[in-house]
């Protein structure tokens, strides 16, 4: 019996160190997907003003989410 015990404390010190981290990982994503689609969107001309590119885009939407 004393396993179950243990076991069941253990499962929740997983669960209790992974949620924190899943909504950090949610977060960083929704995060990656505005930027992306955000800078997506504008023209060429106006990614140029920022001084970025097409091909920029992605690395720009990740450094922001730090992924």
């Amino acid at each position: 019996m004393a396993y179950v015990l243990q076991s069941t404390s253990s499962n929740r010190n997983v669960i209790s160190t992974l949620l924190p981290r899943l909504r950090d990982a949610i977060a960083r994503r929704r995060t990656y997907t505005r930027v992306l689609r955000e800078l997506s969107s504008m023209s060429t001309r106006e990614l140029t003003d920022i001084n970025l590119t097409r091909g920029d885009i992605r690395r720009v939407a990740r450094e922001s989410a730090q992924l």
